[in-house]
């Protein structure tokens, strides 16, 4: 590992590329043959380095002209290059003898740095990507806000309103239901969910509800396809007017 006193001009670095090697070694310009590793000698970890390098050199075009902005000025005053600085961070070895302290840079070169890493793990592509994505749940997006009003006479005593069901492909997030008998004074105002004939109560209130005087119960329910609400009026009589609101989101499958 030859000493030098200085490194020669870009120019004659540039010219002698292949054949010699110039480099600072903890501040100290050296020179060297240019190395070279015949192909059948190249180990694994060689192999795996010399590809983490590659993408490390393809990162630095990715990044923005603000934070290539900051490596330029960091290497305006020497001789190592704004690649160069940007290698040596992303591999955690920067000296204060080569670059001075940014806490600017230092914190922008890490966040790209995980960025960059982040999307290197999501272009590569393995044998069990498609098993994992098959195995995890299917995902659903707000499709539309819900705002469901049944308005029904009733044809018997104690009369139960029911929701139109949750469509096939579908999913409802019932965030309100609201329940009124706009005719005469009911006693009890129940809400349930129903699937498959199965009923299960989740809300109860009791007192004198006179006509026009609406109950409201809020929560969140998740409801399948298939599924709906009922409320029952309980001190409800035939050809009373009943109302029932539901508020909430409708989720559909991602495709």
């Amino acid at each position: 590992m030859p000493v030098i006193k200085a490194l020669p001009a870009l120019e004659v670095i540039l010219g002698l590329k292949g054949v010699l090697d110039f480099y600072y070694w903890r501040g100290i310009p050296c020179v060297r043959k240019w190395p070279v590793i015949p192909p059948s000698s190249r180990t694994p970890a060689s192999l795996a380095s010399a590809a983490l390098f590659g993408e490390i050199i393809r990162g630095y075009a990715l990044l923005g002209p603000t934070v290539k902005a900051l490596f330029q000025e960091a290497a305006a005053d020497q001789p190592r290059t704004a690649r160069d600085i940007y290698v040596s961070a992303v591999l955690g070895r920067l000296h204060e003898v080569d670059v001075a302290t940014d806490n600017q840079l230092l914190v922008l070169i890490e966040a790209h740095t995980l960025a960059l890493t982040a999307l290197a793990n999501a272009l590569q592509s393995v044998a069990t990507d498609q098993l994992l994505v098959r195995g995890q749940d299917q995902l659903f997006s707000i499709d539309e806000i819900l705002a469901l009003r049944k308005a029904v006479t009733a044809t018997y005593n104690n009369y139960m309103v029911a929701s139109d069901p949750v469509p096939a492909g579908k999913y409802w997030i019932i965030t309100q239901v609201h329940m009124m008998n706009t005719t005469r004074t009911t006693s009890r105002h129940t809400r349930y969910i129903r699937r498959s004939s199965v009923s299960l109560e989740f809300d109860r209130q009791v007192a004198a509800f006179p006509a026009y005087t609406p109950t409201n119960w809020q929560g969140l329910i998740y409801l399948d396809a298939g599924a709906s609400i009922w409320t029952e009026f309980t001190g409800s009589q035939t050809g009373d007017g009943l109302h029932q609101i539901l508020f909430g989101y409708q989720m559909s499958l991602e495709a």
